[in-house]
């Protein structure tokens, strides 16, 4: 007569623990692998405030704001400045205005000028700023690709439902509401296919949750959202 192993059932729930600690520990490592590649790729990138003073000192933005601002300010000072430069003098209210509408008039087509072209080099900034997040945008598209499976195959493997019972219970869906006749074991199969199904949902929605609270990349004012794959104001979900 064999032996009776009264540990085995200890044993087989310890050796249950381990592997489902491997199997989480390799979760997690992938995980990391991967938001240590996305963060690499976001780092390079730099941020939008980076970008724009970059593409601002290109396009010599801040003398030409400076420029436009210092003769549009001198515009509002010449009744002023003539006014107090005049007092004393024999000038009277019409020679005054004279003066000021001619120094008016030799300003006035600098300062529109100035004004113009720093509303431009506004307009180009914007125009770059675009074109760059598009780029940046690309250059994360294969790391979207990438976590959205990451997430669908984690799912998969802690429910244990697989793409192979997804395809079963369709199938089973389909004959059903075609009007096919099936049969109890085939019922059956859908209860627990479809249970399967909605843990696998649930899976999803965990890690979708997980990395939306673990990894959020700023980007000047913004925040990229590494699950939509887009920018929103300040917030993988």
């Amino acid at each position: 007569m064999a032996e009776v192993n009264l540990n085995e059932p200890a044993d087989v729930v310890a050796k249950q623990r381990l592997l489902n600690q491997q199997f989480l520990a390799g979760q997690n490592q992938q995980t990391s692998d991967f938001l240590t590649k996305f963060g690499n790729v976001i780092t390079g990138q730099g941020t939008t405030q980076q970008a724009a003073q970059g593409i601002g000192e290109e396009l010599g933005l801040p003398a030409l704001r400076q420029n436009a601002f210092n003769l549009q300010q001198a515009l509002i000072d010449i009744p002023e400045v003539y006014k107090a430069g005049t007092r004393g003098f024999d000038v009277n209210a019409n020679q005054l205005a004279r003066i000021v509408n001619q120094k008016l008039g030799e300003l006035g087509p600098l300062a529109q000028r100035a004004t113009a072209l720093a509303q431009f080099g506004e307009q180009e900034l914007g125009t770059r700023l675009g074109y760059l997040q598009n780029d940046w945008n690309r250059q994360l598209l294969p790391l979207n690709s990438e976590q959205a499976f990451l997430m669908d195959r984690y799912a998969r493997e802690t429910s244990m439902f697989s793409q192979d019972n997804q395809r079963e219970l369709d199938a089973l869906l389909a004959k059903m509401n075609a009007g096919v006749q099936i049969s109890e074991n085939e019922k059956d199969r859908i209860l627990e296919l479809s249970k399967l199904e909605k843990e696998y949902e649930n899976e999803l929605k965990i890690a979708k949750y997980k990395a939306s609270q673990s990894y959020a990349v700023t980007s000047g004012s913004s925040i990229y959202d590494p699950v939509t794959g887009k920018s929103k104001q300040l917030g993988w979900g």
